[in-house]
């Protein structure tokens, strides 16, 4: 139902100068296409400096149809200080709790230099998540072939391989020695 971003810029190359921490994007018509910012705080210190610059969350509010505070601690923020366009979400435990919702925003339509990082940003979490599937495949191939070596899976194939060779060596009269020998032994044989 939805794409949720982290770290999202406002721009792209050069014309980049701030990120949001997160930004969903509803992804079906027949719900409300819309799209959320969230700003989040871990301190009392964080969310002041916040306070202190609204043209930093500005940069993206103005393209969001709801903008959430979201703190880790309800003591972060204190009573009156939360701007009346901004919803609140307080962690609780494992949860997000809605201390008070967004209201519906009047968004503007946005910059195309702003959906091409949005999409860029998309892409990047899309290849590291990618890469990360990759690394986890191979890190189990990894164990996986170390499972088989304790086994004795391989040390079982080599004596079978050896095997076979010593009974060809006693049958032929023929002493494989050598890989340009067994070549040309092959050669011969074929």
């Amino acid at each position: 139902e939805y794409l949720l971003l982290q770290e999202v810029p406002n721009a792209t190359g050069s014309n980049k100068s701030r990120s949001c921490d997160a930004m969903a994007f509803s992804l079906w018509p027949s719900r409300g296409l819309s799209l959320t910012g969230f700003e989040l705080k871990i301190s009392r210190t964080d969310w002041t400096k916040e306070k202190s610059n609204p043209a930093k969350a500005e940069s993206f509010i103005r393209y969001c149809d709801f903008w959430y505070l979201v703190t880790s601690d309800e003591n972060i923020i204190q009573p009156g200080e939360l701007p009346e366009t901004w919803g609140w979400m307080c962690a609780k435990g494992t949860r997000l709790l809605v201390k008070k919702e967004a209201p519906k925003l009047q968004a503007e339509k946005p910059t195309l230099n702003f959906m091409f990082a949005a999409l860029r940003r998309a892409h990047e979490e899309g290849a590291h998540a990618a890469r990360a599937q990759f690394r986890d495949r191979y890190q189990e191939g990894v164990a996986a072939g170390k499972k088989m070596m304790g086994d004795g899976y391989y040390r079982g194939k080599y004596e079978e391989q050896m095997k076979t060779i010593e009974i060809f060596e006693q049958q032929s009269g023929i002493k494989l020695s050598g890989q340009w020998q067994a070549g040309r032994i092959g050669s011969i044989v074929h």
